[in-house]
């Protein structure tokens, strides 16, 4: 039960249905970028590992879980 590939942005990035149900993604030279059970989730983040993660942000929390380091 495999569907695609389906290829994004001019062939950039192609992204299939594998038989466990999960979607994958690779870049036009097959380095695998993301996988996850969303389509439209991995479409996104495989845009996001391509172009240098520009809409992302990170948080400082400051949190403490335990004896783990504080995030």
């Amino acid at each position: 039960m495999t569907e695609g590939p389906f290829y994004y942005d001019n062939g950039a990035f192609c992204i299939w249905l594998t038989r466990f149900g999960m979607w994958q993604s690779a870049d036009r030279e097959g380095k695998s970028l993301c996988s996850g059970a969303n389509k439209e989730s991995v479409i996104k983040f495989a845009r996001e590992h391509l172009n240098g993660w520009q809409n992302c942000t990170v948080t400082v929390t400051n949190v403490k879980f335990g004896d783990a380091v504080k995030l």
